[in-house]
């Protein structure tokens, strides 16, 4: 049994140097190669296709934007073609209403009510633009109020990291509001009295001002300046 099973596997193993089961009988192919003028021929064709195709989606956009156009003239003209239908209605029951109080009364009543509604109509439109309009300054304004603000923020921050040799990133704290708080937490952080040209303030120079520790950003610039003691 051993001999058979070492006879499959030396039959199932070809010789070194030998071509395998799977590779008789195949031929070896060699890639395709194009010359310069057949790769400048397919890159033209491609491009006319693509030109062809292009033109063909501006065409169909023309064509789309005609049909629109068309659509909204169509819509205009049924309008007016509604609205001397009853101009001409009216003026058959006014001719008909003739010698008749109640029926002039019942006349001009509807035309009163057809002309305040299409003024509501109306004003409503105009109402919307306008809130559409004032939302939209609104918006822009609130940007251009955030974009001053950042930007003022960046200036006083970028003075005040510099007074102290530090970053603008590394006072830039969120719950930091006020100059004051900056300038506080600027100075708790580096331990170190401003710098002005080149120059530190001497540290020990106080302004005679009592610091107000009511305010939660003094108590925190306290706190903070008491741990780095």
């Amino acid at each position: 049994m051993a001999d058979e099973t070492k006879g499959v596997q030396k039959d199932a193993l070809p010789e070194r140097g030998q071509p395998s089961a799977e590779d008789k009988g195949i031929p070896s192919q060699e890639p395709k190669t194009y010359t310069q003028d057949e790769v400048e021929k397919l890159l033209s064709e491609r491009h006319s296709k693509l030109d062809k195709e292009i033109a063909k989606l501006g065409k169909d956009k023309q064509t789309m934007e005609s049909r629109a156009k068309a659509l909204e003239d169509d819509v205009f003209n049924l309008k007016e073609t509604l609205t001397e239908i009853e101009r001409l209605k009216e003026e058959a029951e006014i001719a008909a209403a003739e010698g008749n109080p109640d029926a002039m009364k019942r006349i001009r009543r509807e035309r009163a009510i057809r002309d305040l509604e299409a003024k509501a109509k109306q004003d409503k439109t105009e109402i919307e633009k306008e809130r559409t309009d004032i939302q939209r300054e609104r918006d822009e304004l609130a940007e251009d109020k955030k974009a001053i603000s950042e930007f003022r923020r960046a200036q006083l921050l970028s003075r005040i990291a510099s007074k102290y040799e530090l970053t603008s990133e590394q006072i830039d704290k969120p719950y930091l509001e006020t100059e004051e708080s900056l300038e506080d937490f600027a100075r708790t952080l580096s331990g170190k009295a401003a710098v002005v040209s080149g120059t530190k303030l001497d540290s020990g120079v106080t302004t005679g001002r009592t610091k107000d520790l009511s305010t939660p950003d003094a108590k925190l610039m306290e706190g903070f300046r008491k741990l780095k003691q």
